[in-house]
C-alpha cells in the first residue's frame, strides 16, 4: 500500500511537469442566512505557466461555475494582473493564490474552473469535478453543536494582518494552500476551523493526529482548552512536520464540548513530498512517459549540489544577455529554470538533455586534468558552448612553440586558440577572435618557448 500511495504523488508530481496546471480546493462555513453555506474555493497558480509582458506583469482571468446537473447555480468571473520585480522571478516556484466565495445550499455539485493567460490569448487549463464522484460536497450547518472544513493552509498571519485582503476572516489572514502538499518547500502545515453551536463560557477540549493513509499514527498534539466568549469558536495552528516521509497523509482533529459531553470530529488528507527520500538511481523509466516529463522528475528530486552542477553547466552554453538575467537565481530558481530550459530544447531535439549529459561525458574524458573537470577547462567550456571545431590543428613536440591547438568554426568562421602555457598540460585560452572570448592578436609572440 506504502508503494502504491509513493507512485500515486510520483504520478501527480509528474503531471505538473508534463503541462499547465494549478491546483483547487475548498472550504465550507456556517452563515447567517438560511439554507445556503458560505463556500470557498481556492485556485493557486505556478507563475512559471504565465507570460509577463515588458513591464514585469501578467493578466490571467479566471472562471468558476458550479452546476447542478445541467443547471448553472452559480458563477464568479474576474481578471487578475500580477507583477514581478525581475524576469528570473518566473523561475521562483512560487504559486498566486486566490479565492471565489460562493454561496450555495447545501449538496453535491459539478465544479469547473477554468484559468486563462490575457497576455498570450492561451488558455492555461481546465478543471472539472463530477457531480456523481461526490468530491464537491457543500456542507449544511444548522444550529446544534458542528465543525467547519479545516482548511488546511500555507501559512497564517496573525502580527497586524490586512483586513482588506480576500483571505482575510476571524482576525487573522489564512494563506491557502490548494495543493495540500507539504515538505521540503513547506515544513509548517496550518490549519483553520470554525466550531458553530456554542454557548458563552463552553469549554473546549481539543487534540489533533496525524495518521498514514493505512490509519498509524505517526504524530499526536497534546490535548488543549479553549473558552469560547459567544456562538462560535476559531481553532487554528502550525504543526512542524519535517519528520513526515513522502507520502500521503490524514489529518484529524478531535473537540469535545466538556459542558455538554458532546463530541466531534472533523479530517482533510495532504502530501508531504521530501527530496531527501529520493535519489536519482530509484527513478524508474516509463517508456510510455514522456523525456520531459523524467527530466523534470529528476530535477526535481536532484541532490542540490548535482543540481547546482548542471545548472553551471547549461549557464556556460547562454548569450551574455541571458547570463545576466539569470545569474541571480536562487536554488529554487535555478531548479525552475532547468525545468523550463530542457522543456524548451525537447520540442526541438529529442532527448536533447540526454544528449547534453553524453555530451559532459565526452569532454570529461578528453580534456579533464589531475586538477579540474574537463567542462571547467577553456576547452570543454568552448566545446560544450561551440560544439566540436571544424578542424583542429595540434601542435606537439614543436621546437618553436609551446605546445598549443587551434580550433576553427567553419559556420561564422571564428577560431579559438589554446595553449600550454606553463607546460602543466593546462591549456588556456589565449586568442579568439569570437565576441566576448579573450583577443589577442599577438598570440603567436606569446607562445614561443624563447618567452617563457
Amino acid at each position: 500500500m506504502k508503494k502504491l500511495i509513493v507512485l500515486a504523488l510520483l504520478i501527480m508530481i509528474i503531471s505538473l511537469a508534463a503541462k499547465e496546471f494549478f491546483y483547487t480546493d475548498y472550504a465550507c462555513y456556517k452563515t447567517d442566512k438560511t439554507g445556503v453555506t458560505r463556500t470557498e474555493i481556492y485556485i493557486s497558480i505556478p507563475i512559471y505557466y504565465l507570460e509577463f509582458d515588458k513591464n514585469m506583469s501578467s493578466t490571467f482571468s479566471m472562471k468558476v461555475f458550479v452546476y447542478d446537473k445541467d443547471n448553472l447555480v452559480a458563477e464568479d468571473k474576474w481578471k487578475q494582473k500580477y507583477s514581478i520585480s525581475k524576469d528570473e522571478d518566473k523561475y521562483s516556484g512560487a504559486e498566486i493564490p486566490v479565492m471565489s466565495r460562493m454561496m450555495l445550499p447545501p449538496g453535491y455539485y459539478r465544479l469547473v474552473v477554468e484559468v486563462d493567460d490575457l497576455n498570450s490569448d492561451k488558455q492555461i487549463d481546465v478543471l472539472e469535478v463530477p457531480q456523481d464522484s461526490k468530491m464537491f460536497m457543500v456542507a449544511g450547518f444548522e444550529d446544534k453543536f458542528s465543525m467547519s472544513t479545516i482548511q488546511l493552509a500555507s501559512r497564517i498571519i496573525t502580527d497586524k494582518p490586512d483586513n482588506k485582503s480576500e483571505f482575510f476572516k476571524q482576525g487573522v489572514i489564512i494563506l491557502p494552500n490548494p495543493s495540500k502538499i507539504y515538505g521540503t518547500s513547506r515544513p509548517f502545515l496550518y490549519y483553520y476551523n470554525e466550531l458553530y453551536g456554542l454557548d458563552k463560557d463552553d469549554e473546549i477540549e481539543y487534540d489533533w493526529t496525524i495518521s498514514t493513509a493505512e490509519g498509524k499514527e505517526v504524530k499526536t498534539g497534546a490535548v488543549e482548552t479553549k473558552r469560547s466568549t459567544g456562538l462560535s469558536l476559531v481553532l487554528a495552528d502550525r504543526i512542524s512536520i519535517p519528520g513526515l516521509q513522502t507520502g500521503a497523509y490524514n489529518f484529524t482533529l478531535k473537540i469535545n464540548n466538556k459542558k455538554t459531553g458532546r463530541t466531534i470530529e472533523g479530517k482533510n488528507n495532504f502530501f508531504v513530498y521530501r527530496k531527501l527520500d529520493f535519489v536519482k538511481d530509484r527513478i524508474v523509466e516509463d517508456e510510455n512517459m514522456p523525456i520531459s516529463s523524467k527530466d523534470s522528475l529528476e530535477l526535481d528530486i536532484m541532490k542540490d549540489s548535482d543540481l547546482l552542477t548542471e545548472y553551471d553547466q547549461v549557464f556556460l552554453t547562454l548569450d551574455k544577455k541571458e547570463q545576466d538575467k539569470y545569474t541571480n537565481l536562487l536554488l529554487t530558481g535555478k531548479r525552475e529554470f532547468l525545468k523550463r530550459y530542457w522543456a524548451e530544447k525537447e520540442k526541438t531535439q529529442e532527448n536533447s538533455r540526454k544528449l547534453f549529459k553524453q555530451n559532459i561525458e565526452k569532454i570529461n574524458a578528453d580534456f579533464s586534468t589531475s586538477k579540474i573537470e574537463g567542462w571547467k577547462t577553456d576547452r570543454g567550456r568552448i566545446y560544450l558552448k561551440m560544439g566540436a571545431p571544424s578542424k583542429k590543428d595540434i601542435e606537439t613536440y614543436n621546437n618553436e612553440y609551446k605546445d598549443h591547438e587551434i580550433w576553427t568554426y567553419f559556420t561564422g568562421n571564428y577560431t579559438f586558440v589554446f595553449a600550454d602555457v606553463h607546460g602543466f598540460g593546462e591549456f588556456k585560452l589565449v586568442h579568439s577572435d569570437y565576441p566576448g572570448e579573450k583577443n589577442d592578436p599577438n598570440w603567436q609572440s606569446k607562445i614561443k618557448k624563447s618567452n617563457f
